[in-house]
């Protein structure tokens, strides 16, 4: 991908960080500076940076996984909006699919869990209020659920294409779990136009919509070059 650059390396996979990524520390911070001031602002851009921790992690779920059945993960690559972990090639069972896909997600929940029990061990409260690991246990539960959503790109869409490949043909599937994602993306927008402190809802609409389109286009993509390279073995 163009305009990262590497910052660290995991169980030899690279994790890369795209230019635009300090645009996030930046809002976080001018969001606690208008709030509170100096030590808000730090206060944000340490939770934001402690979050995509988190996304590394998450991402390193499903790297370590797809390794397991053979698949090379070039890298991971972090973006304003969260991370990707960019392999060779899919996984080719659904069983793989499905192991793969959920495996980030479950990291999520293992990490909201640990953060539970330091919760408890303190003697701390659970509150909805400003307490930091409190902040940070409720972000990794949305992280975790919110990927399971049944519609690409989150894992849940890979889940179901999975669950659907088990019965259906590969490019059916993927079709069949396309148009799951984007009833689900119109259902977002019309819940983010109805109502207005779900103004995000809109904008991640669209990124289902078009993720969607996407990775039907990807498969089809990978089924010609595969029927193109079989024909030309036949020759």
């Amino acid at each position: 991908m163009k305009y990262t650059f590497k910052i660290a390396s995991y169980f030899g996979i690279p994790v890369r960080i795209h230019i635009t990524f300090p645009l996030i520390l930046a809002a976080a911070g001018a969001e606690g500076w208008f709030l509170g001031g100096v030590t808000d602002a730090l206060r944000g851009v340490l939770l934001v940076l402690i979050v995509f921790v988190c996304v590394i992690l998450h991402e390193l779920g499903h790297s370590l996984q797809a390794r397991r059945f053979g698949i090379r993960v070039r890298d991971i690559v972090l973006l304003p909006i969260g991370g990707v972990a960019r392999a060779e090639r899919l996984p080719e069972k659904p069983s793989q699919e499905i192991a793969v896909a959920i495996s980030g997600p479950l990291v999520n929940f293992v990490l909201a869990g640990v953060l539970a029990l330091v919760i408890w061990a303190r003697g701390d409260q659970f509150e909805f209020n400003d307490r930091f690991l409190t902040n940070l246990l409720i972000i990794n539960l949305v992280l975790g659920l919110f990927n399971l959503v049944p519609a690409f790109p989150m894992d849940g869409g890979r889940i179901l294409r999975g669950l659907l490949s088990t019965k259906l043909p590969y490019p059916a599937a993927t079709r069949l779990a396309k148009d799951v994602g984007q009833i689900i993306a119109l259902a977002f927008a019309i819940l983010g136009f109805l109502n207005t402190k779900l103004v995000v809802l809109p904008l991640i609409a669209v990124a289902i919509f078009y993720g969607a389109i996407t990775e039907e286009r990807l498969v089809k993509a990978r089924a010609e070059n595969a029927a193109r390279h079989g024909r030309a073995r036949d020759n």
